[in-house]
């Protein structure tokens, strides 16, 4: 399965120093200049993870990889990479300066696990544009810290639409009493590939009495991110009697993982 995974460079700490003797700096979180410009992505990215910065490692992504580098995927990814522990070492197993910026596969071995490998994407200006984490280290990470958290069917992103198709800035009222909405769900569990989902789509007033209710089933399949997170966006609309303020329920079941998960979200509607 494709995820992220960063380097982080390790010094050797020393313990016990006798007076006098030398002191020794810790190697530095960023790579030195003459090195590949693969090579600075990865090592940006594994300390990222590491460090649970995400707001830095947001800075330094480009095209599909940016839309996809959710919040709740960010974390999922960096439990997985905290589990592995310190870089132990890290080489090229192959390359290709083809395409872009370049592409690396690196062999790598950390602190906890097997075997990992890493591929990396670059653009031109050296920002990541995909990546692959894969390897018998990987699996053993996955199973041995993340468990439910990651494993669960859950909700990503969620919301309105526009008349074109473009999300609705969060709080914005919605003009008219057809309201479109977009939900991405996704997780381990959504790797099986082919899903029927059920929705049960319910609108609710200010007072909390349902004015809007339909349930609807359709097959479906998910997709790999540009981090290889297998996620299927959901597209539907619901209909409110008229403009005010109302909460919509979203209650999905994944019949082939067998899970149920539920989302609630508030909008207003005004005359259109």
């Amino acid at each position: 399965m494709r995820t992220i995974a960063t380097l982080v460079l390790v010094a050797a700490a020393l313990t016990g120093c006798e007076k006098g003797s030398a002191t020794v700096e810790p190697a530095a979180a960023t790579p030195p200049k003459d090195v590949h410009a693969c090579d600075k992505a990865s090592t940006v990215l594994v300390a990222a993870l590491q460090s649970g910065d995400f707001e830095g490692l947001s800075k330094q992504t480009s095209g599909a990889l940016t839309h996809d580098l959710s919040r709740p995927e960010f974390d999922d990814l960096a439990a997985i990479v905290q589990w592995l522990g310190p870089l132990q070492s890290r080489t090229v197993a192959d390359h290709d300066d083809s395409h872009g910026g370049g592409v690396r596969t690196y062999a790598m071995q950390f602190d906890r696990g097997g075997a990992v490998e890493l591929e990396v994407s670059i653009e031109a200006d050296g920002k990541l544009v995909g990546f692959e984490f894969s390897g018998k280290g990987y699996t053993e990470a996955e199973r041995g810290v993340l468990a439910e958290p990651w494993r669960e069917f859950k909700v990503y992103d969620f919301h309105f639409l526009d008349a074109d198709g473009n999300a609705v800035p969060t709080g914005t009222p919605i003009a008219g009493n057809k309201v479109d909405y977009e939900i991405v769900v996704g997780g381990i569990e959504a790797l099986l590939g082919e899903h029927h989902l059920s929705v049960e789509k319910i609108v609710f007033d200010e007072a909390g009495t349902a004015v809007f209710r339909e349930p609807i089933e359709f097959d479906t399949k998910f997709d790999e991110d540009a981090m290889g997170v297998p996620r299927g966006s959901v597209r539907g609309y619901v209909e409110v009697p008229g403009p005010g303020k109302w909460k919509i329920d979203l209650r999905i079941t994944d019949e082939n993982a067998h899970r149920d998960i539920e989302h609630e979200q508030s909008f207003e509607t005004v005359a259109g």
